[in-house]
């Protein structure tokens, strides 16, 4: 029986080599908003399509603060894919084995549906490595939930490596957080 305020979550997590080549973006064009910069109507659009209400302003507010970025994917005029980079030492609670000070962590991640299966996801993870990499940040990590397949796929593609499997509970807000390894 389920309590109320009390969530369980299944994440596996995955690190970013230590070198990751430059993508061929292809017919693919990234835009990064940085921090504290506005969103554009279009981009406003696509993540209210793609997300929760609650859980955008929840990470918006990274990016609002001047810690967070995100990054949209455009095939043509179309705006096909988001990605939120946010600092992972938030995630320590959740994941222990994320380490250093300038670490980031990269998701929740969204393809619009008609452009699934064009290899979008891996090329944008990479870019987003090299690009933040390139300025001094790293390592970066990126987690899913161990159902969605497809993710998995596009996250090993992208050269990531497995750190594990992480189960838990969250109380109270995500105030309290308990946590467990469960697998590789």
């Amino acid at each position: 029986m389920r309590r109320p305020g009390r969530r369980a979550f299944e994440y596996v997590l995955f690190r970013s080599p230590e070198v990751v080549r430059a993508p061929e973006m292809g017919e693919v064009a990234v835009e990064r908003v940085g921090p504290g910069r506005a969103l554009s109507a279009e981009q406003t659009v696509f993540l209210r399509r793609c997300m929760r209400l609650r859980s955008l302003l929840y990470m918006m507010r990274w990016q609002r603060r001047g810690t967070g970025w995100v990054y949209f994917g455009r095939i043509g005029r179309e705006v096909c894919h988001s990605a939120f980079v946010t600092p992972a030492r938030r995630y320590r609670r959740i994941f222990p084995v994320i380490e250093g000070d300038q670490a980031l962590l990269i998701g929740p991640c969204f393809t619009d549906p008609d452009y699934r299966g064009r290899g979008i996801y891996p090329r944008i993870l990479r870019h987003i490595v090299t690009e933040l990499g390139g300025r001094g940040y790293g390592p970066f990590y990126v987690h899913t939930s161990p159902a969605n397949a497809a993710s998995l796929r596009g996250i090993e593609k992208a050269g990531f490596l497995r750190l594990g499997w992480w189960s838990g509970r969250r109380w109270l807000l995500n105030a309290w957080v308990s946590t467990r390894r469960v697998g590789d």
